[in-house]
Parts: structure tokens; C-alpha cells; sequence
């Protein structure tokens, strides 16, 4: 782990410090330097932000020497629309004027997920917010990042637009380019939002004694948590079904954490939340048990016992 944060953190400011290549570079090369700098960007993020480290790129600072990556054309649905769909979003099939790319959202999200881990990082230390209803918490600055994806992200990648349940498995093969990070950006975007409204966060005592919390708050970041972990298990479910393989590690990391959400879940009161919960922690998990056959050292998550 420490020789791996070493060589991220050398590659990151090596890029810092690298100008772009010159004029007379071919586009090929161009864009092999554009991708070797946001592959360190996004490892940088996705370890350089876990608890044991700190990411050499400021959160939510993009390297100003890379170019972002050449972008994959949107995947417009194939077949008809219903008369619902085409009243609902007539302008969803064409780029948008300000689409920059599935992997341009894909990376603001990956910066956003580093903010998330520096901000369970100081919840770790015992730093926990008083107030993280307040202005200027980071639970607020996160939840302001997200809004402005959200409002900046174009329909054309959106989950209703693209119509991911109905495309075919070849097809998604044929155009892994475009689908493999829109998978990725989906997952994290989720996870993002169900790790930081996590109940156990919110609730949790600090120097063993109970914090005041508004009751509205506490319904609201707990709805958004039971939300968005339904809506990881619903697309890891649409995934495995589409026996659509997907390489990037860092989904790993995003759906290890929605299925914590969904365990916590299961010991809810409501009957009707357990039954769902149970049923996406079993997605997670299954989902997670496949990729342990890949990548070994989630065979420790999916076998830890998880008590009440």
C-alpha cells in the first residue's frame, strides 16, 4: 500500500509538471498522454483518498496539463418509443450543446467520491459535524457538488434516455466504450449519495454521549439512503443480467458500500424495509462474490459475518 501511494503520488505531480506534449505530436500520442494522466488522477482519488492516505490532487481539482480523453458518441435507443417517453423528453436523443463526454462526468464524480472518503476520513478521527445541516459542513459542500452535476449533466446519458434494460448484450459489448464508464459514473453517483445520508453516520454517538439532531433531517438522509442503495442493487441486477463484465476495480469500492447501507437496513422496524433491504443486500452480495473470483481480495468482504 505505502510503494503504491508512492508511485500514484509521483506520477500525479509528475503530470502537474509536465507541460502539454507539443504541436508537432501525433493526436495517438496526445490522447496516450491524456488517458496515462486521468488513470492516475482517478487512482489517485480512488486510494490516495482511502483512510490511510492523502490524494496529491486537491479534491475536486482537475490536472490543468491533461486534456480530458476523446469521448465515445452517446448511445441513442434502439426501437420504439412509447408516447410517454417521447412526450416526456423529445430532446433526449441529440447531444446536448454542453455534453462534454461520458468520461468527463465520469471524472467529476470520481473527484466528488474523494471528497466523500475525506469526509468519512475525519468522521474516523472522531471529527464528526455537529450540524451537517448547516451551510458550510461538508456534508452540505458534497450535496452542493452533486446538485451542480446533476444540473449540468446532460439528458442524453441519462438512465431513462439511454434505455440500458433494453439493449443487448452485444451491444453493450460492441460499445464498451461508452458503456463501461456510463456504468461507472451510475454506480458511484449512487453511492455517493447513499454513503454520505448512511443512517449510522448521523446517529452515532461522539465522545460517548448523544448529539441533537433535527428529526427532519435524520427522515430526509435516511430516505436518500434507503433510495439510492435500492438503486445500486437495481442496476447491479440489470448488470448481471446483461453478464456484461466490467474490469474497473473502483466499482468495487462504490458497491462494497452500498451493500453496507443495505445491511444496515435490514434491522429497520418497518417489515416492508427489511424484506427490500435483504433482498438488495443478497444482490450485492452476489455481485460481489462474482467479482471475488477476479479480484481476491474482496473474498474477505463477502465472507466477514455481519452481526446485528
Amino acid at each position: 500500500m505505502g510503494r503504491a501511494f508512492m508511485a500514484v503520488g509521483i506520477g500525479a505531480r509528475m503530470i502537474n509538471c509536465t507541460n502539454l506534449p507539443s504541436s508537432h505530436v501525433s493526436d495517438s500520442r496526445s490522447e496516450d498522454f491524456s488517458r496515462c494522466a486521468w488513470s492516475l488522477f482517478m487512482l489517485d482519488k480512488f486510494h490516495g483518498s482511502s483512510f490511510r492516505t492523502s490524494p496529491a490532487f486537491p479534491n475536486n481539482i482537475m490536472p490543468p496539463t491533461a486534456p480530458y480523453p476523446s469521448a465515445p458518441p452517446p448511445q441513442a435507443p434502439s426501437g420504439p418509443l412509447s408516447g410517454t417517453e417521447i412526450s416526456g423528453r423529445r430532446n433526449s436523443l441529440t447531444p446536448d450543446l454542453d455534453d462534454n463526454g461520458i468520461d468527463f462526468y465520469c471524472l467529476r464524480l470520481t473527484a466528488i467520491w474523494a471528497s466523500v472518503m475525506a469526509y468519512l476520513k475525519t468522521i474516523k478521527h472522531g471529527n464528526v459535524e455537529e450540524e451537517p445541516w448547516t451551510i458550510n459542513s461538508a456534508y452540505q459542500h458534497i450535496a452542493s457538488d452533486m446538485f451542480q452535476l446533476e444540473t449540468s449533466y446532460p439528458s442524453i446519458h441519462r438512465f431513462k434516455a439511454v434505455r440500458f434494460y433494453d439493449r443487448s448484450s452485444s451491444e453493450l459489448e460492441e460499445h464498451r466504450d461508452y458503456w463501461a464508464p456510463w456504468i461507472s459514473s451510475q454506480i458511484v453517483y449512487h453511492s455517493v449519495r447513499a454513503v454520505v445520508n448512511h443512517p449510522f453516520l448521523h446517529l452515532r454517538r461522539v465522545n460517548d454521549r448523544q448529539r441533537l439532531r433535527s428529526p427532519s433531517f435524520l427522515q430526509h438522509a435516511t430516505d436518500q439512503a434507503i433510495l439510492h442503495s435500492s438503486w445500486i442493487a437495481r442496476i447491479l441486477q440489470l448488470f448481471m443480467e446483461k453478464k456484461f463484465l466490467l474490469f474497473d476495480p473502483f466499482i468495487r469500492i462504490s458497491c462494497v458500500r452500498g451493500c453496507h447501507n443495505s445491511s444496515f437496513l435490514r434491522f429497520s422496524w418497518d417489515p416492508e424495509l427489511v424484506t427490500a433491504a435483504s433482498e438488495h443486500f443478497k444482490g450485492c452480495k452476489t455481485f460481489l462474490k462474482m467479482q471475488a473470483t477476479q479480484h481476491l481480495h474482496l473474498r474477505y468482504v463477502v465472507s466477514a459475518p455481519l452481526q446485528k
